[in-house]
């Protein structure tokens, strides 16, 4: 828990100091003009049998316009190389500014080693304990889960045969009796009569009509 980095990135000692990141890279990496390579920090690092990693190491970072860029992490040291290329303003700018952070660090790795230190130290019979009484609990709240789905199932069983009673019972139609026509009608008396009549082809519809109203 208390192993963090101490270490800034070149980002933000360029952001502290006001400057370019290029800017920044150039002191550690040197640059090539004109044909000619000048060193920088870390190839003077390297000419002198030193770590380089012991003071930066190259990581990356993404742009606001989304791309992964170059940059290095700074340790204390490769701070303080830093702070002795940059001159007047600058330098005292950077160099309030890295040991601000350090301090800051620090201050943090110290508070995380108390807060591991005032945490009781649990015996191993503690821990089975503990990891029982978890359990216990557990196990009560899938007893009471268990309980409220057995309520609610045997409520849809009860919908369930309430709507099976609905569609057994089928209400009995009782056989509508068919109208039978009346024996004495009109017609039937007069039948005969009509169809006698109307056998004759002699007669005229007109006469027929008068006839049947008769």
């Amino acid at each position: 828990m208390n192993q963090i980095n101490q270490f800034i990135s070149t980002v933000e000692i360029a952001e502290a100091m006001e400057i370019s990141h290029k800017t920044i890279l150039q002191k550690l990496e040197g640059a090539n003009r004109h044909g000619k390579h000048t060193e920088g920090v870390i190839d003077i690092l390297g000419r002198l049998n030193l770590q380089p990693s012991d003071f930066f190491t190259k990581s990356s970072y993404v742009n606001s316009q989304n791309k992964e860029m170059p940059c290095y992490n700074c340790t204390r040291k490769g701070c303080e190389f830093l702070a002795h290329k940059f001159q007047g303003e600058k330098g005292i700018r950077f160099t309030a500014a890295y040991i601000n952070k350090f301090h800051e660090m620090e201050q943090a790795i110290t508070q995380v080693a108390l807060e591991s230190q005032q945490k009781p130290q649990l015996t191993n019979e503690e821990i089975v304990d503990w990891k029982l009484n978890d359990l216990h609990k557990r196990v009560k709240e899938l007893e009471k889960d268990s309980v409220t789905v057995n309520l609610k199932l045997s409520d849809l069983h009860k919908r369930l045969k309430i709507l099976e009673a609905k569609v057994a019972y089928r209400p009995t139609v009782q056989m509508l009796t068919r109208l039978t026509p009346r024996k004495n009608t009109w017609y039937k008396k007069n039948r005969n009569r009509i169809w006698g009549i109307r056998n004759n082809r002699d007669m005229e519809l007109k006469e027929l009509y008068h006839i049947i109203l008769e």
